[in-house]
């Protein structure tokens, strides 16, 4: 465990993948960010989203099911002395609330997934509290998502759709390995995006993954 400053915030870190993650560009760069803004931020991992964006807008609600990263969230918070961001040890998905098991990554904490791959280095499983997508937005007026979670983002997105008139930008992670022909896929994802949005910057697919910013 050390710690490292980046982008005038500091952060613990358990290794190259932890650093990895805290080196990317800052959101704050690729966002619309105003106060008034409440983020829901899937995909919490150790704060890198949160404490990014959190002096630039009213509320970030941050969600990290991995106990280890959780707590490291929670430390992370505190390291930057950021009041306006709550942790939740708990992951989100299009189901009702209730539990689920979660695959740890051998080597990558930022890679574990709900989604098994034989192709992928996951070692144990651990079971993990669950959330439903749009009752927390509902209830909790949210009007700006970020999505990371190393899969079920379509899935994520298609739940949101009876409210998606009032998300006004979204930051979207795509995952290939999360689903068959996964690289295939993502122009028909992309299309149902433009559906939505009147603003889409849809990012090559590089290493697995497409950063995708959607705004209205």
């Amino acid at each position: 465990m050390k710690k490292i400053t980046k982008h005038g915030h500091s952060f613990w870190v358990r290794d190259k993948s932890d650093e990895y993650v805290i080196n990317e560009r800052p959101y704050t760069r690729v966002l619309e960010l105003s106060k008034g803004d409440i983020w829901l931020d899937a995909g919490g991992h150790i704060g890198k989203f949160a404490i990014d964006v959190a002096e630039h807008v009213t509320q970030v609600y941050s969600f990290e099911p991995t106990p280890e990263s959780f707590d490291l969230l929670c430390d992370n918070i505190e390291l930057n002395e950021i009041k306006n961001v709550t942790a939740v040890n708990a992951g989100l998905w299009d189901k009702q609330d209730g539990n689920s098991e979660l695959w740890l990554h051998d080597s990558a904490h930022a890679m574990n997934t709900m989604n098994y791959n034989k192709r992928r280095k996951l070692g144990k499983a651990v079971p993990v509290l669950m959330r439903n997508y749009l009752n927390f937005v509902t209830t909790n007026n949210i009007n700006k998502i970020k999505i990371d979670t190393e899969g079920g983002e379509v899935e994520a997105f298609v739940s949101l759709l009876p409210v998606i008139d009032t998300i006004e930008e979204m930051a979207i992670e795509y995952h290939t390995f999360a689903y068959p022909k996964g690289r295939e896929k993502y122009p028909a994802f992309v299309k149902l995006l433009n559906q939505h949005f009147s603003y889409v910057k849809a990012g090559s697919i590089w290493n697995g993954g497409a950063d995708i910013i959607c705004r209205k």
